[in-house]
């Protein structure tokens, strides 16, 4: 218990200096990211910097996610270096980042979910579930 309420308060301090940061206009954001795209090592460092905030906010909507927000947040930080690193596609850049951010986000939530179902069917049927075998579709998805 002492290790979860310590990366919590990791995540928190991480959370509040992220949500301090200068919030930069869509044409600096821009050319920030054109530099960034080009090698400028100093324009990616800052703009993953003022973008934080968009990987707090979305560690904060999975708050029901069985998953330490710090694991979230560390996987969110590596999507949004990715977006950095990526053509936007004639998208918004901030846009961009979110798509990334949950990407990167969604394996680890979906193995918090499959945890979740995992503890659910054994509490209900006092086992873990069987998988179906190869080619076969659970009994839900069979025709009558």
């Amino acid at each position: 218990m002492a290790t979860q309420r310590h990366e919590s308060s990791e995540f928190q301090d991480l959370a509040a200096a992220a949500l301090r940061m200068e919030r930069l206009e869509r044409a600096e954001t821009a050319e920030l990211h054109r530099r960034a795209r080009r090698g400028d090592r100093a324009a990616a460092t800052r703009l993953v910097e003022v973008s934080l905030r968009r990987v707090v906010r979305a560690v904060n909507r999975q708050r029901h996610a069985d998953v330490e927000p710090m694991e979230l947040f560390e996987a969110g930080t590596a999507g949004l270096w990715r977006a950095v690193e990526t053509d936007v596609h004639g998208r918004d850049f901030q846009s961009h980042v979110d798509a990334w951010v949950r990407e990167a986000m969604q394996p680890l939530l979906d193995e918090g979910t499959g945890k979740q179902l995992r503890a659910l069917a054994k509490l209900l049927h006092g086992r873990e579930p069987k998988p179906a075998p190869a080619g076969h579709a659970p009994q839900w998805m069979q025709r009558a």
